[in-house]
């Protein structure tokens, strides 16, 4: 069986969700996948294996509202039962850098305590 989106890989200790990168990147979660995940790029498809303990909860909190939508989502996928012991020798997933600068303004209890001090001079 061929890994393609919405597969859930499985080795003896651990399992994954192959999930499109696209889709990642349409929810704005690029940035909150961890490097416990491992990427599958090829010609035709870039996928993101996403690692049941932590990033797969991620994706399905940022997917669905409701936590009934996330069982209904996981009995949807295709389970892999052919042995894929080689997941682990893909490379791990890497964030992408940031691309967009973050608007930083002081809080303002630190303007407040300035001018205090200002005041006080």
């Amino acid at each position: 069986m061929k890994i393609q989106h919405k597969t859930i890989i499985s080795d003896p200790g651990h399992s994954w969700l192959a999930i499109d990168h696209a889709e990642l990147a349409e929810l704005d979660i690029l940035q909150l996948i961890s490097s416990y995940s491992y990427e599958l790029k090829t010609d035709e498809k870039h996928l993101v294996l996403l690692e049941e303990d932590c990033d797969l909860t991620t994706y399905l909190r940022h997917k669905f509202d409701d936590p009934e939508e996330w069982r209904a989502f996981t009995r949807e996928c295709e389970e892999a039962r052919d042995d894929f012991d080689y997941v682990r020798s893909l490379p791990h997933y890497k964030r992408p850098l940031i691309t967009k600068l973050l608007q930083y303004e002081r809080p303002t209890r630190y303007a407040e305590e300035r001018q205090w001090k200002e005041v006080a001079r």
